[in-house]
């Protein structure tokens, strides 16, 4: 009985050994890629040197670019030389610095964000843009092409100082935008947002809206949409 205790501490000891290992490492993974972000959000040269061998979703009017594969479609960021192409359907090769930084995959690869023209480039890259919600019906992996737009429609929508009137600068990465006039830095905001599944045990309720496709519902995502459908259900409100 004592050598078994023995056995079994031992054994415990060195589970504990290896899971603090374990723990330590991937603690020091996310401690390495929360500095790496962070020196390319505010190092405007290192981020100029991320997208040289980065890679970009690339994005038309808010609508991913999907990349064809044997069966199916697939967000996946271009790492082709993004110049080269834009040169070859004259287009300002330039305009792959205007890429904004997403974040980085579990590899430490950055990925970016560039919102550019149809022209010939579905072609060029053997893919097509398709509407955000669309396109997440079309993704079989755990690819979320959903950051890009957010932030692309931030920077739209934030070209000018709401003090001055006059236009803000974006850094490289495009983590915030400053207005030299006044001195004000504007930063994207975060737009908390919810979510209800309704279910009475086995059932869920969904909705389909007049712009969805054939087959597509959601769940209910506006809170006042539910509360009046929850007082429907009762009877509270008569039609």
């Amino acid at each position: 009985n004592s050598l078994q205790c023995d056995i079994c501490i031992q054994m415990i000891n060195s589970v504990d050994f290896l899971f603090k290992k374990t723990m330590q490492r991937v603690l020091n993974s996310i401690i390495f890629l929360f500095r790496y972000l962070m020196r390319l959000k505010e190092d405007d040269e290192a981020c100029r040197e991320a997208l040289k061998s980065g890679k970009v979703l690339l994005y038309h009017k808010l609508s991913p670019l999907l990349i064809l594969h044997i069966h199916f479609y697939n967000c996946i960021p271009i790492s082709l030389d993004l110049e080269q192409i834009f040169e070859k359907i004259g287009k300002d090769k330039h305009i792959v610095n205007e890429s904004f930084l997403l974040g980085c995959t579990d590899k430490n690869e950055p990925q970016f964000s560039l919102e550019v023209d149809r022209s010939a480039l579905e072609h060029e890259c053997r893919g097509m843009f398709v509407d955000l919600r669309k396109a997440f019906f079309m993704i079989p992996g755990p690819e979320s092409p959903l950051a890009g737009p957010a932030l692309l429609r931030w920077h739209q929508t934030n070209c000018f100082c709401s003090a001055t009137g006059q236009p803000t600068v974006r850094n490289q990465s495009g983590g915030f935008r400053v207005c030299h006039s006044s001195g004000i830095t504007y930063y994207p905001k975060m737009a908390p947002v919810v979510i209800v599944l309704v279910s009475d045990g086995s059932r869920c309720l969904l909705a389909c809206q007049a712009m969805f496709p054939p087959g597509m519902y959601s769940c209910i995502i506006y809170m006042m949409y539910l509360y009046i459908i929850v007082l429907h259900l009762y009877g509270l409100i008569i039609n």
